[in-house]
């Protein structure tokens, strides 16, 4: 028997909106607001590509910008992204996406095959593609229910 898992390439948002570390947290903001977005992936500037290097979230605007008191536009994201990038590979099975998100404590990982990155996987998307299953396991049992009820009528009608 060949079981399919549920994989990161499977998962991820490939439209994620990413910010050089040199933007400010003002820009960023306005950034998030215009695509209805709660995360950005900050990148580095490499020599051919942007390097993912880490996550800023609106959360992290709010609990280290704005309450700290630090006027937006003299912060740049990569001053505020402190933390460590946390990555999984495109193959990675999402029970072990959701272990990694456990062990760093963090909701969002980005999917990356090292140099280029493919997308994020935050904790909602995760609880979005489990939705799907659950919900199909339910319309299994709905539609078991219809089959044996239609079978039942097809073997009155056979029987009288």
């Amino acid at each position: 028997m060949q079981i399919k898992t549920l994989r990161a390439a499977d998962v991820c948002r490939t439209d994620m909106v990413t910010a050089d570390e040199h933007t400010s947290l003002y820009d960023v903001s306005k950034l998030m607001r215009e695509h209805h977005i709660d995360d950005v992936v900050v990148t580095h500037s490499g020599k051919t590509t942007q390097l993912p290097i880490g996550v800023l979230t609106d959360r992290d605007i709010v609990v280290h910008g704005i309450a700290c008191n630090i006027a937006l536009d003299d912060v740049a994201v990569g001053d505020l992204s402190a933390q460590d990038l946390v990555t999984v590979e495109p193959d990675t099975d999402v029970f072990e996406i959701v272990s990694t998100m456990n062990v760093h404590a963090v909701r969002r990982v980005v999917v990356s095959s090292n140099p280029s990155y493919y997308g994020i996987i935050t904790f909602d998307d995760i609880l979005w593609a489990l939705s799907l299953i659950v919900s199909n396991l339910s319309a299994v049992a709905e539609r078991q229910i219809h089959h044996e009820t239609v079978a039942e009528v097809e073997t009155q009608l056979l029987t009288s």
